[in-house]
C-alpha cells in the first residue's frame, strides 16, 4: 500500500547516511513510489545481490510498521534512494528480507586518484557500476587529491568513500586494481584539522573575504566543517560557494552561459586562492575538477535476471 508523506523519517539529522546491501538472490528493482507493486517499477533501475544502496529517508508501512520492521502485510520499511531521483526500495516484501543495513564510518580521509588516462567519475551510490555515474558527470582526473567523509565496505571487502562536499561515491579498487591511493596525514599537503582556529582557511578571514566581494552567508555547519555563501549575477544567476575550511576544498555552483548549470571543486592552499574564487567563481586552477557530461568510463552493469 502507498504511504502518506507524514510518516517519513528523514535521516538528514543523523551523522551518516544509511547504507543497505541487497541480500535477495533475485535482486531488486527500484520503485517510483514507496510501494512493492509492479505498477510502480522503475525501468532500468535494477540492483543485484551484494549491491550497496545509500538511503536518505525511511518510510515505515502504515500497517503497524516501524523504521526497522515491516507492517502486518510483511512489506517495508521503504527506503528512498539518495540519488535525487525519487526512487524507492524496500527492506521486506511479504515478510522476506531483501536488504540489510551495513555500517558506515564517519571521518576524514585523504586520497589521490590512481587511474591514469581516464580518472574516476563520481557515482550516486557506493558502486563501481558505470550506469550509476552522476548526471551531469563529475570527473576526477588522475592524481587529483580528494577528501572523503564517509566510508563503507561491501560484503566482498571492497571499500567505497563519499567525497566531502558531495553526495557522490568513489571506490578504492576495481577488478583488483587500486583506483584511489590513501595519502597519510602530513604528506603531500593532506592535512586535516578539527579546530576552526587552526583551519586551512580561518573562518573569520573567509567571512571577511566573502563580505568584501558582496557574498551573503547562508549556511554554517561545524559538524560538516563548511560555510556557504550566495550571490546573484546577471550572467550566471544565483551563485553559491561552499568553503570546507579545514581542508581548503571550495565548491562553486553556477549557471554557465554556454555549458549550463554546473559545479566546480578546487583546493585552495591560501586565502589568496579563495579571494580569486570570490572575485570570479569561474576562475580555473590546476587543483580542481568540474562536472561535465558524456565522458564515458569503464564499468559494469548488473547481469540480467528477474528481480523482486
Amino acid at each position: 500500500s502507498f504511504i502518506t508523506p507524514g510518516t517519513m523519517a528523514s535521516l538528514e539529522s543523523e551523522p551518516t547516511p544509511h547504507v543497505y546491501v541487497v541480500t535477495s538472490k533475485a535482486g531488486l528493482q527500484a520503485r517510483t513510489a514507496p510501494n512493492v507493486g509492479d505498477e510502480v517499477r522503475a525501468k532500468g533501475k535494477d540492483f543485484s545481490k551484494g549491491d550497496l544502496v545509500a538511503v536518505d529517508a525511511i518510510m515505515p508501512s502504515l500497517h503497524n510498521g516501524t523504521e526497522k520492521k515491516p507492517g502486518k502485510h510483511g512489506n517495508g520499511p521503504f527506503l528512498r534512494l539518495d540519488s535525487n531521483e525519487g526512487l524507492w526500495l524496500f527492506e521486506f516484501k511479504e515478510n522476506e528480507r531483501l536488504m540489510e543495513r551495513v555500517k558506515v564510518q564517519a571521518g576524514l580521509w585523504c586520497y589521490k586518484v590512481n587511474n591514469s588516462g581516464v580518472g574516476l567519475a563520481l557515482r550516486c551510490m557506493p558502486t563501481t557500476r558505470s550506469d550509476m555515474r552522476l548526471d551531469p558527470e563529475v570527473l576526477y582526473p588522475h592524481d587529483t587529491t580528494i577528501w572523503a567523509d564517509r566510508l563503507v565496505n561491501d560484503t566482498a571487502g571492497a571499500t567505497f568513500v563519499r567525497v566531502q562536499g558531495t553526495k557522490g561515491w568513489l571506490f578504492t579498487t576495481r577488478d583488483g586494481e587500486e583506483t584511489l591511493t590513501r595519502v597519510p596525514r602530513l604528506q603531500d599537503g593532506c592535512v586535516a584539522t578539527t579546530s576552526s582556529s587552526s583551519a586551512a582557511l580561518p573562518i573569520a578571514e573567509v567571512r571577511k573575504l566573502a563580505a568584501r566581494y558582496g557574498w551573503s552567508e547562508v549556511q554554517y555547519s561545524a559538524e560538516s566543517r563548511v560555510i556557504a555563501f550566495t550571490r546573484m549575477s546577471e550572467t550566471n544567476g544565483r551563485m553559491r560557494v561552499n568553503v570546507y575550511y579545514t581542508t581548503g576544498t571550495v565548491g562553486t555552483s553556477l549557471n554557465h552561459p554556454i555549458d549550463g548549470p554546473g559545479q566546480m571543486f578546487r583546493r585552495c592552499t591560501s586565502l589568496r586562492d579563495l579571494e580569486q574564487i570570490f572575485s570570479n567563481p569561474r576562475v580555473h586552477t590546476e587543483r580542481g575538477y568540474k562536472r561535465r557530461r558524456n565522458d564515458p568510463l569503464d564499468g559494469g552493469r548488473p547481469p540480467p535476471g528477474t528481480s523482486c
